[in-house]
């Protein structure tokens, strides 16, 4: 994989909104300096996840769980460090930069790309099959019984496999 220049990573982080990212997952609110509300991380009744926007910081009281931007992006996201930054760059309009590659990192990096082209490609796939193919009827009848909406089922992208 590819290595992003320093100078990239930091103006990825300055441009990116870190409430703005963080109200993605859980609903926030302001409290002095800080932003607050449940964790995204784990299951509970009171806000115990505190967010620093000047420091682009979070922490959990409840779980323990903190970090930065690009590690909230990483454990949100399931995605590593090179990824997650350009998911960030992708929201920030942010022109990445790479360090040069050898022949042998590129041809790996390119694999890579077609690797996750092909699981792309799978995965709509089986979800189209689920949502649209009639076999898939008796599926989304029952992941309406066990209180799934259809967004949600969207949003971890649900899929049925034929036969």
């Amino acid at each position: 994989m590819a290595l992003i220049k320093r100078a990239s990573v930091e103006e990825v982080v300055a441009k990116a909104d870190m409430v703005e990212i963080v109200s993605g997952r859980t609903q926030l609110r302001r409290v002095g300096a800080r932003w607050t509300g449940r964790c995204p991380f784990h299951e509970e009744r009171t806000p115990s996840f505190s967010v620093n926007p000047v420091e682009k910081l979070y922490h959990c009281f409840g779980c323990q769980k903190g970090g930065d931007l690009i590690k909230f992006v990483q454990e949100t996201e399931g995605l590593e460090f090179t990824a997650a930054v350009e998911w960030l760059a992708d929201r920030t309009g942010v022109q990445l930069e790479y360090e040069d590659l050898t022949p042998g990192q590129e041809a790996r990096r390119g694999r890579r790309e077609r690797l996750l082209a092909l699981l792309e490609s799978a995965a709509r796939f089986y979800e189209r099959y689920l949502w649209e193919a009639e076999a898939g009827e008796p599926i989304r009848a029952y992941l309406a019984d066990r209180g799934l909406s259809e967004e949600t089922c969207h949003r971890f992208r649900l899929g049925l496999s034929p036969g």
